[in-house]
């Protein structure tokens, strides 16, 4: 069965090509959104396994408190940011997140950070070297 994931990202591009990416992977992409109440309100119809959340997406509910929420009710988070701040990571730390994926990233960064946030062995940068 594919793990399925949700992406949430104040930004409809960048949420976009992340769940095409996630679906290019062999993953089931549950929503694409763009705002904190949307992620809620998806994650509460289909809980994913994974979700991609923008730490910094504006709104009524900030995306610290959607990932909170969203590891709370038994999902990992990978948070998404454009500022590589040591608040950023301290951030992701203390709210219990599986990973920081700065932006923009590529493919190889998207694909390890998932893999690494679901348990799955990661294939590393050389080829054939497999990392766990």
């Amino acid at each position: 069965m594919k793990k399925k994931i949700l992406v949430a990202d104040g930004s409809d591009l960048v949420a976009r090509v992340a769940g095409q990416l996630a679906i290019r992977f062999g993953y089931r992409v549950t929503a694409c959104v763009s705002s904190g109440a949307e992620a809620l309100a998806s994650a509460e119809e289909d809980m994913p396994d994974l979700a991609l959340v923008d730490l910094h997406m504006g709104g009524e509910v900030e995306g610290v408190d959607v990932a909170a929420a969203l590891i709370d009710a038994g999902a990992r988070v990978v948070l998404l940011s454009a500022l590589p701040t040591p608040q950023s990571r301290a951030h992701a730390s203390r709210i219990g997140a599986q990973g920081l994926l700065i932006k923009p990233f590529g493919t190889v960064e998207f694909r390890h950070e998932v893999e690494l946030a679901l348990g799955l062995p990661v294939l590393g940068r050389q080829a054939g070297t497999v990392v766990r």
